[in-house]
């Protein structure tokens, strides 16, 4: 994904993707501020982007606190209603209507909230993957559980998108087979480290996603 842009939503500077032409999608990464367990954004949806973009006029947007779009203002802010008014300020301050929204996970509650209550806005509500919206324990409590520690550090936050981006169980199969008894991938035949480094496979958006997380840390501090 390239050609990021800036805008700003209620005093919020907010990045979003642009790309392709036709009917309005709009792409909600999952995960949400204060997290351990996640170090999502736009770039989440950087193997479906092009593609979508060759159909429709497609949006990927850094959810408020996440990705490069700045945190809340307040303390108070720090809540999932103000990850909604965000969303709903970036389509009306954008002019987008007749929107085909797509949320994926924690997105997806607020794709779900975003049609509620704002119908005028949506042609379509398209809900991916998200246990949020679900009864029971959340798959997170099983895959996310027992991470290296400290959280936040760079095994942690490494340790946490390879689970949270693939899946616990197809990430190990397609890195070529490995092994977690300690809560950290060693490898075994072509696995996930070597001599304190890290062997990429074709797996780009781990790499962008560190980065972003990485800058993030930056630019907020």
């Amino acid at each position: 994904m390239t050609g990021e842009k800036y805008v700003d939503v209620d005093g919020i500077k907010t990045r979003y993707f642009e790309k392709g032409s036709g009917p309005l999608v709009v792409l909600f990464h999952g995960g949400h501020f204060g997290s351990h367990d996640a170090a999502d954004c736009s770039e989440d949806w950087s193997l479906n982007f092009d593609g979508l973009a060759e159909r429709f006029h497609a949006f990927a947007v850094d959810k408020i606190g996440q990705g490069f779009t700045d945190n809340p203002k307040r303390d108070e802010d720090y809540t999932m209603a103000a990850v909604v008014q965000h969303a709903y300020g970036f389509l009306k301050t954008l002019g987008l209507r007749n929107v085909h929204p797509v949320g994926h996970s924690r997105g997806a509650y607020l794709v779900a909230r975003l049609t509620l209550e704002h119908p005028e806005l949506f042609k379509t509500c398209i809900l991916i993957d998200t246990n949020t919206l679900a009864p029971g324990i959340s798959k997170n409590e099983t895959v996310m559980a027992n991470p290296p520690l400290p959280r936040l550090s760079r095994e942690s936050q490494r340790w946490v998108l390879q689970r949270y981006s693939f899946g616990y169980e197809t990430h190990y199969r397609r890195m070529g087979g490995c092994d977690d008894a300690r809560g950290r991938a060693t490898q075994i035949s072509g696995g996930c480290e070597k001599d304190g480094g890290s062997r990429s496979a074709d797996h780009s958006f781990l790499a962008a996603a560190r980065e972003a997380k990485r800058r993030n840390s930056r630019h907020h501090s």
